[in-house]
C-alpha cells in the first residue's frame, strides 16, 4: 500500500462522502475486507479522484449516471450526497437521472429517483436537526454564486448564451 496515496484518497473520500460515511466504512473493516478498503481508498479516491483532469463536481455527475445504470443503490445514495457536497444542485441531479432513463433504461431511472429522494430526505433531516448547517451547504453556495454571476452578466449585457437562456426562461 502507498501510504501517501492512501492518505490523499482518504482526504478526498471524506470531503466528498462525509466523515460519518467514511468512518462507518472504516469501522466495518476486518481482515477479510481490509484489502478492499485500502484499494478503494488508495486507487479509486487517491489515484483517480485525485487527478486534475476533471473537477470533483464533474466526477460526481459521471458517477451518478454510471452507478444508477449499474443498479448500485447503496453507492448511489452515497454519491447523491457526494454530488451535493461537490456543488451539484438537486435539479442537476434530477437532470442526470433523466438522462439515465434514456440511455440506461426507465427502470434504472425509477429506482434512482426513489433513492435520490431518500438521500435528500436523510440530508434534509440532518440539516433540520443541526439547524440547517452541514451537508448540501456547498451546493447552495455554488448555486447562489452561479445565480449571482448570471444576474451580473445579464445586467452588464451578458454573453450571447446567457442572454439566450434569459429569453427562454433559463433554458438553453
Amino acid at each position: 500500500m502507498d501510504k501517501d496515496m492512501f492518505d490523499k484518497g482518504l482526504g478526498i473520500r471524506r470531503a466528498v462522502l462525509g466523515d460519518a460515511y467514511v468512518d462507518r466504512a472504516l469501522a466495518g473493516m476486518n481482515p477479510f475486507n481490509q484489502p478492499l478498503q485500502e484499494l478503494v481508498t488508495q486507487y479509486c479516491w487517491g489515484e483517480v479522484w485525485g487527478r486534475e483532469g476533471l473537477s470533483r463536481r464533474d466526477r460526481s455527475l459521471l458517477n451518478l449516471g454510471m452507478i444508477a445504470i449499474l443498479n448500485r443503490p447503496h453507492e448511489l445514495k452515497a454519491h447523491v450526497r457526494g454530488a451535493l457536497n461537490n456543488g451539484l444542485s438537486r435539479e442537476e441531479i434530477r437532470e442526470a437521472l433523466l438522462q439515465v432513463a434514456i440511455y440506461g433504461g426507465v427502470p434504472a431511472a425509477v429506482d434512482s429517483f426513489r433513492l435520490a429522494n431518500e438521500a435528500f430526505a436523510e440530508i434534509d433531516a440532518e440539516q433540520s436537526a443541526s439547524g440547517g448547517k452541514g451537508k448540501g451547504k456547498r451546493a447552495r453556495e455554488a448555486k447562489d454564486a452561479k445565480d449571482t454571476k448570471e444576474a451580473k452578466a445579464l445586467k452588464n449585457g451578458g454573453d450571447a448564451e446567457t442572454r439566450s437562456k434569459s429569453k427562454k426562461g433559463g433554458k438553453g
